[in-house]
C-alpha cells in the first residue's frame, strides 16, 4: 500500500535509494535547478552493458557546470536531464578528486579527458499548480496519499520513462554512448521524490503496487531479474586431493573451447544468461570443428585443406557435426553418454537469440544444466582425441 508523503525510512524502507543526502539535494537545488516551482526527482539513469561505463562519458570541465543535456515539456511538467558532477560540493582536498583524475580517460589524439557521469531526471511542475499543491498538503496532513496524487505520480513516471528511453536511444545511436541500456531498474520507477521547501527535505510519493512492472512490461518475479547467483561450482578441493595435486604431471593448456566454457559459467554467476548461452555454444562449435580437422588429418591425410573443412562445415549443421565427430572420436563403452537433448535445446535457444532477438530467457536451472552438458561434451571430446585413435 502507498505510504503517504513520508520521508526517510518510513516509506517502504527505501531510504538508500534516495539519490543524495537531503542537505546535498537542497544545495543542488539552490545552485543548479534555479526554480521556485514544484520539483520532483524521478530517476538516476546509469544502466549499462555489464562492466561498461555507468552513465554518459562527459568532459570533466563540462561536467563541472552540471549541464542540462536535454529538456522536454509534457503536459504541465518540464522534464530535464542533468549530468550532476560527482565532485559537486566536495572539498578540493578530498581524496575523491585524485581518484576522479586518475580514472579520467581521453579519446586517442584528443586532450578532452572525461569520466562516466549518471543522468538525473527531474520534473518541474509548470504553473498553475495550485491543485497539485493542495493534493500534497492533504497527503501530508492525512499521512496517506490521495488517489489523485498517486495517479499524478504514475502519470509523471510514465512520461519520464518514455522520455528516458527516447534520450538513451539518441545517446547510443548518435552520440557514441553505445554501452547505455534502457532504464529498466524497477526501483527507479516505483515512486517520485518531492522537494518540500518548508521542511527543506525530500518526500516520496509512491505509485500503486505493481505499477513499475506494468510500466516496464517486466515480471518482478522473473528468473532474469536476479542480479546475483551462487557460483557454478564443479569441485571443491579437500584433503583427499592432496596426493593427486602433488603427483600431477604437466598437462596441456586450456583450449579455446575450454576458455569459452569457463566464460559461460562465470556469466551464469553474474546472471548474464544470454551471454552464457552464446559462449557455451561457441565452445561446442569450436570443439566440434577442431575435432573434424584432427579426425580428417589422422584418418584421411591430404583432405585436411581449409577449403574442404569449410565445405563440410557449410553442408552439415553444427549440431549434427558435433554428434558425428563425437561418434568417431569416442570409444564405445568407455565414455559417459552425451545428453543430446540438453545440447539441442541450448543450441536452438542460441539461434533464436541471434536470429530473432529473443529477450526473455528460459529458467536459469535449465540453462545451467545445458551449459554443464556442453562442458562435459567438450572435455570428453578433447580427451578422446588425445587418446590414440583406432586404425
Amino acid at each position: 500500500m502507498p505510504c503517504g508523503m513520508r520521508g526517510g525510512s518510513n516509506c517502504r524502507e527505501r531510504t538508500a535509494w534516495l539519490p543524495y543526502h537531503p542537505m546535498k539535494e537542497l544545495q543542488l537545488k539552490q545552485s543548479i535547478f534555479d526554480t521556485d516551482g514544484l520539483l520532483f526527482h524521478l530517476a538516476k539513469l546509469s544502466d549499462a552493458i555489464p562492466d561498461g561505463p555507468r552513465g554518459v562519458w562527459i568532459d570533466n570541465t563540462f561536467a563541472e557546470s552540471n549541464p542540462i543535456l536535454r529538456e522536454r515539456v509534457r503536459g504541465n511538467f518540464r522534464f530535464r536531464f542533468f549530468t550532476i558532477s560527482p565532485l559537486h560540493g566536495i572539498a578540493p582536498a578530498a581524496p575523491i578528486h585524485l581518484i576522479h583524475k586518475i580514472s579520467s580517460q581521453a579519446i586517442p589524439g584528443t586532450k578532452i579527458f572525461g569520466n562516466a557521469v549518471s543522468l538525473d531526471l527531474y520534473a518541474e511542475a509548470l504553473p498553475p499548480c495550485d491543485q497539485i499543491v493542495s493534493l500534497i498538503e492533504r497527503a501530508r496532513a492525512d499521512g496517506v496519499d490521495p488517489v489523485e496524487l498517486t495517479t499524478l505520480a504514475q502519470h509523471i513516471l510514465k512520461d519520464g520513462y518514455e522520455l528516458s528511453c527516447e534520450f538513451i536511444n539518441i545517446l547510443r545511436q548518435d552520440f557514441g554512448q553505445y554501452w547505455l541500456r534502457p532504464p529498466d531498474d524497477l526501483f527507479c520507477w516505483s515512486s517520485i521524490r518531492y522537494f518540500s521547501k518548508p521542511d527543506e527535505r525530500w518526500f516520496k510519493i509512491d505509485a500503486e503496487d505493481g505499477f513499475e512492472e506494468k510500466l516496464l512490461r517486466r515480471d518482478w518475479g522473473s528468473e532474469s531479474e536476479r542480479t546475483h547467483r551462487a557460483y557454478v561450482l564443479i569441485k571443491t578441493i579437500d584433503a583427499s586431493d592432496l596426493a593427486g595435486l602433488r603427483a600431477a604431471e604437466a598437462i596441456a593448456e586450456p583450449s579455446f573451447a575450454d576458455e569459452m566454457v569457463a566464460t559461460a559459467l562465470v556469466e551464469l554467476h553474474q546472471n548474464r544468461i544470454r551471454s552464457a548461452i552464446v559462449h557455451a555454444v561457441i565452445a561446442y562449435e569450436v570443439a566440434a570443428k577442431k575435432a573434424l580437422e584432427l579426425l580428417i588429418t589422422n584418418r584421411l591425410a591430404g583432405l585436411e585443406s581449409g577449403a574442404i573443412l569449410e565445405a563440410i562445415s557449410r553442408e552439415v549443421s553444427t549440431a549434427t557435426l558435433g554428434r558425428v565427430v563425437m561418434q568417431h572420436a569416442t570409444k564405445i563403452g568407455t565414455d559417459r553418454p552425451v545428453d543430446w537433448t540438453l545440447i539441442d535445446k541450448l543450441y536452438n535457444t542460441r539461434n533464436i537469440i541471434v536470429h530473432r532477438g529473443m529477450r526473455r530467457m528460459p529458467p536459469f536451472d535449465d540453462i545451467k544444466a545445458q551449459v554443464l552438458e556442453i562442458r562435459s561434451y567438450v572435455i570428453q571430446l578433447q580427451a578422446s582425441l588425445r587418446r590414440k585413435q583406432p586404425e
